[in-house]
């Protein structure tokens, strides 16, 4: 989950952060793909959120037919 929707809960005790073998405590890319009929594509403001969501933090352009998210 995306610490900061959780942080309160691991400051409080009611969540643990858990070392995981092989999984860097940043936390691992999602991928995630987009998925419209041809025939109806996103208007602006989808199509702005598609545009968002396939660039890495500091603009660094997502690999070729992947869409990924970053929590900084």
């Amino acid at each position: 989950m995306p610490v900061h929707t959780v942080e309160q809960d691991i400051h409080d005790g009611r969540l643990k952060v858990l070392s995981i073998e092989d999984v860097p405590a940043e936390g691992v890319p999602l991928p995630m793909s987009a998925v419209y009929p041809a025939a109806s594509p996103p208007g602006p403001a989808g199509r702005w959120l598609i545009d968002f969501l396939k660039v890495y933090p500091h603009g660094v352009e997502a690999p070729r037919g992947e869409i990924v998210v970053v929590d900084p």
